[in-house]
């Protein structure tokens, strides 16, 4: 019994330093500097205004507004300003429309005092800019961009450089009955590859306004209890459910997790969370996982039957001497 003591201690032993040293790799994001623009008048009611352009408007509503044009490059720069509807991302997020496409909603309201401008290094211009609001309209949000592009000159067009370009929001509200209500559509866990998996949370807008809400997914290590969250802050469109892929890397010796998707916002009157249910899954050792664990585990295994057979044998050689048979020597 000592024996299977001994072994059963250098197993547990082993288990638990392999939990204790698994770790979940974070998410980064990266930021870069070059040209831009950002809202010039920001309002000291409303935090979003340092970096949308946003305004409760009126039907046939006049509104001034100005964009700062920013060359933070150390090369100058001829950049074209141009105002066009805003369209759903393949994920769901928000994005812009193109020069070249059509404008039908918010882009068409905007005029600006000058299409581009020409910025040294450092450098930045106001460009103000007016929002026609048309006559007939529904309550509720209404988005668009202001785009600040690079203008290539026309040897580069011909080849392969690409143009820089970066977008404003623009964030009308008609006042009036606004529905703030999102819902967690589905979560899922995809086996991605030999390193990660996908924890894949979507959240559908309900309302008639977009949401600005808070998206996490907790991963829970069974054994540890060792929880990290993976998430932020996202705006959720109506219209179009907003789909996030998480990145989960796999630890080197595997081991069972339990993941939850949380959403929580504001729908105007409380604060709200919405909860997942809770998924459990089992992650297999990565290669160089069973590496260790056959290197480690196999000399205990073979130790403890070593100690099994030595204690056998042992036992075997008792048992024989103890039933010998005495000769007795006649004479």
């Amino acid at each position: 019994m000592r024996i299977f003591k001994i072994g059963s201690f250098f197993l547990f032993a082993f288990f638990w330093s392999i939990f204790l040293s698994s770790q979940l790799s974070p998410v980064y994001a990266i930021e870069y500097g070059g040209i831009g623009g950002r809202p010039a008048y920001p309002r000291v009611d409303e935090p979003r205004s340092e970096s949308i352009i946003i305004h409760n408007i009126l039907v046939g509503e006049v509104i001034q507004d100005g964009i700062t044009i920013i060359n933070n490059t150390t090369f100058k720069k001829t950049l074209l300003i141009y105002a066009t509807d805003d369209t759903p991302s393949t994920d769901g997020g928000y994005a812009c429309k193109q020069l070249s496409e059509p404008k039908v909603k918010v882009g068409t309201w905007i005029t600006l005092e000058k299409s581009e401008v020409t910025l040294n290094p450092g450098t930045s211009e106001l460009v103000k800019f007016v929002i026609n609001v048309p006559a007939v309209l529904d309550v509720g949000e209404h988005n668009g961009c202001l785009v600040v592009q690079e203008k290539l000159e026309a040897s580069q067009a011909a080849g392969v450089n690409l143009s820089l370009r970066t977008a404003l929001r623009i964030l009308l509200t008609v006042p009036g009955d606004v529905i703030r209500l999102l819902e967690l559509t589905s979560f899922e866990v995809i086996d991605r590859s030999a390193t990660t998996i996908l924890l894949k949370p979507m959240v559908t807008n309900k309302g008639n306004i977009s949401v600005d809400a808070t998206i996490n997914v907790n991963v829970t290590n069974s054994i540890t209890r060792e929880i990290i969250t993976y998430g932020g802050g996202y705006s959720v469109l109506t219209n179009n459910p907003l789909v996030i892929n998480f990145e989960f890397f796999k630890p080197l010796f595997g081991g069972f997790f339990y993941t939850q998707a949380i959403v929580s916002y504001n729908n105007g009157q409380t604060d709200n969370q919405i909860f997942s249910d809770i998924i459990t899954f089992f992650v297999w050792p990565q290669l160089l996982g069973w590496v260790y664990i056959i290197l480690i585990i196999l000399p205990i295994v073979l130790f403890i039957i070593f100690l099994i057979y030595k204690k056998k044998r042992k036992k075997n050689q008792k048992v024989v001497r103890k039933k010998r048979p005495r000769y007795k020597i006649i004479k």
